[in-house]
Formats: C-alpha cells, structure tokens, sequence
C-alpha cells in the first residue's frame, strides 16, 4: 500500500464519533481516504468488535478480512449499519 502513496500503521487507531479510539489491524491513509483492516482468523468476537467500528467510524472504509474457516459460515453476509467489506483468505 505504501507504493500506492498510503501511510500504514500497523495497530492503527480512529476516534469514532462516540469519542471511542477503536484499534484496527492495519490502518492505511492516503489525503481524505482512510482504510481499516482487521484479519480474523476464529474470532467470533473479532466480527463483532468490528462491525461495532462501522458504525462508530464514519469517514473510514472499513474491511474486515476473514480466514478460510470462516466460509460458508454465513458471516460473509453480515451487514452493520454501513457497508462492511469482507473478503476470505
């Protein structure tokens, strides 16, 4: 991502608008756009956190990226009150 321009941080942190500072992954930034990554391996919990961050986190893109343990699980469909990117490894 850095060859695209973007600052990472690995267990970066955004303020929500709850005022919450909510740590991702990997956080990438490149001018007005913001990517948070979080990796679940088998974490119920994990998704849950993270679909928690999509709706405290507005100007952020957010990904949550699942492991192969995760397919057919019904997860891959999960939706907060935003879109929730997620992709299987």
């Amino acid at each position: 991502m850095e060859s695209l321009g973007f600052s990472v941080e690995v267990g970066g942190s955004l303020r929500g608008v709850s005022g919450i500072a909510h740590v991702f992954d990997l956080v990438a930034v490149r001018g007005d756009t913001v990517l948070c990554f979080d990796f679940a391996e088998t974490d119920e919990n994990l998704v849950l956190r993270t679909m928690a961050k999509t709706i405290d986190i507005r100007r952020a893109k957010i990904f949550l990226l699942l492991d192969q343990s995760y397919a057919g699980s019904g997860l891959e469909s999960l939706e907060g009150g935003r879109e929730v990117k997620r992709s299987v490894l």
